[in-house]
């Protein structure tokens, strides 16, 4: 999930069951946990409603490796959409990849159409540009991106209290 602000995204574990096991489904279930944002994680910006969002289902094709491309389809204005929730473009699209590549065997790359346009390049502004040849998204590109939540405790007024950090990961 994209942190507020832009800082990265955190990874939240949680339990899901998929409808069956063709990628298809196994994106579609994702893209919904996703939408529906975390169930214990703090600081986090909201996340669109990705699957009503999608302008047609995800395509899954086969790669010459072995491996998987998902296409994802969306409206043009998506990024618009996300940056009216507060959410980091970036972070946000970073959030989808890493979860699709974690979970749905053998998938290495990610394409998002917005409209006709394939997602080519972001900006962050901490992490600097980013350019996706052919519109190609893969997991490595994000590494930086991804952070951990840990409890740091202070000392005030003689008590200590629990603050949450985010720590690159």
């Amino acid at each position: 999930f994209p942190l507020t602000g832009g800082a990265g995204i955190v990874p939240e574990t949680r339990r899901l069951s998929f409808p069956g096991q063709h990628p298809q489904q196994l994106v579609l279930t994702l893209l919904e946990a996703l939408s529906a944002g975390p169930t214990a994680l703090s600081g986090v910006s909201a996340m669109p409603d990705l699957s009503a969002l999608m302008i047609a289902p995800p395509s899954v094709t086969d790669l010459s490796t072995g491996g998987k491309r998902v296409t994802l389809y969306f409206p043009e204005d998506l990024r618009s959409r996300i940056s009216a929730l507060g959410a980091d473009p970036a972070c946000t699209f970073a959030g989808i990849v890493y979860t699709l590549t974690t979970f749905v065997p053998a998938l290495e790359q990610v394409c998002i159409l917005m409209g006709e346009n394939a997602l080519t390049s972001l900006h962050h502004p901490v992490l600097g540009s980013q350019l996706f040849p052919g519109g190609i998204l893969t997991r490595q590109a994000f590494a930086a991106y991804l952070m951990a939540q840990a409890s740091v405790y202070h000392a005030e007024g003689g008590k200590l209290h629990a603050h949450t950090v985010s720590l690159p990961y």
